[in-house]
Formats: C-alpha cells, structure tokens, sequence
C-alpha cells in the first residue's frame, strides 16, 4: 500500500469527496473502523499534536504526554471526540472527554496496543 494512495494521506478520492488533509481522513478511517495505519482492531490509542507547537498535548491527565482514544469524529463538522484516563482528588480512575475541532490538529501519533 501507498502511503499516499488508498492510505491516510490520500485515499483516492478527488473533489468534494476528499476530506480536509492528512488528520482529517485518519480520524474519519479511525473513528468508522476502517483498515488504517494506526491499529489492526485495536483500540486506537493516540497522541494528539496541537497546530503552533511542536509536541504532543499533555491535559495532565495520568499519561504525560496525554494518550487519547477517538470515540467519535465528524468528517464535515470536523468535530473530533476523545476519551483519556485520569484520576480524581481520591486517585481513583476516571475517564475524562476531549472535544476538538480537528483543523486544530495538525499530527496524530498512532500508539500501539
């Protein structure tokens, strides 16, 4: 497979059809479970960098840097829905929810499971 046909960074599509970059068509083939390059049905664990800054995003939740699971994305919204763990006052573990315009996003690194 291409790298730049039939893959994240260029599935084939041209015109309207093709979504909004790189990050955009990764989290739409994550978010439908869709053959991607991050995960092979596993959960999709990633770190999320931020436009303007050259390290990945650390909420301060229990991972530093902050690891995200996509729970939802919205290809003409761009709408992207996280989930990461963190731990409350008492340390007890809780999931936290992350909402992001996904232009926002300008690289995603795949964890593996």
């Amino acid at each position: 497979m291409s790298l730049l046909n039939n893959s994240c960074c260029g599935n084939g599509q041209a015109g309207a059809q093709r979504l909004n970059g790189c990050v955009s068509e990764l989290l739409n083939q994550l978010a439908n479970a869709n053959t991607n390059l991050c995960s092979l049905g596993q959960m999709n664990r990633v770190l999320i960098i931020p436009r303007g800054v050259a390290v990945p995003l650390d909420l301060g939740g229990a991972t530093t840097p902050t690891e995200f699971t996509l729970v939802r994305y919205d290809a003409i919204t761009h709408c992207a829905v996280f989930t990461y763990a963190d731990v409350d006052g008492t340390g007890a573990a809780i999931t936290r929810t992350y909402v992001t315009d996904a232009r926002g996003i300008v690289g995603i690194v795949c964890l593996s499971a």
